[in-house]
């Protein structure tokens, strides 16, 4: 798969306004060109990220916009994420390495 990573968006609840929900700017994004999603939940347990991604999924298909799931390779692979984002503490200062499923 090719990514068009051209309008990039890395989503975040806690960016949102109050009273704004985070599947309505979703899709707003969506419709209004973004061309790659990136979940990114440093806050949720498990269970709550797995249903955000979830419905995501549902959300970035309706417009074919790739979903890459940020730190999480069991919640990209259960909703069958077209990506994963990892970060690396190395040796090196911070490595990233996203990879297509």
């Amino acid at each position: 798969m090719t990514i068009d990573f051209s309008l990039y968006l890395v989503t975040g609840r806690e960016l949102l306004p109050p009273g704004k929900e985070y599947l309505e700017s979703l899709e707003e994004a969506l419709q209004g060109g973004v061309t790659v999603v990136q979940i990114r939940e440093k806050s949720s347990d498990t269970l709550e990220f797995l249903e955000i991604a979830r419905e995501s999924k549902i959300l970035c298909a309706k417009y074919k916009v790739p979903l890459i799931i940020n730190d999480r390779i069991d919640i990209a692979l259960a909703i069958q994420a077209d990506g994963v984002h990892l970060i690396t503490e190395t040796q090196h200062p911070r490595s990233t390495f996203l990879y297509t499923l």
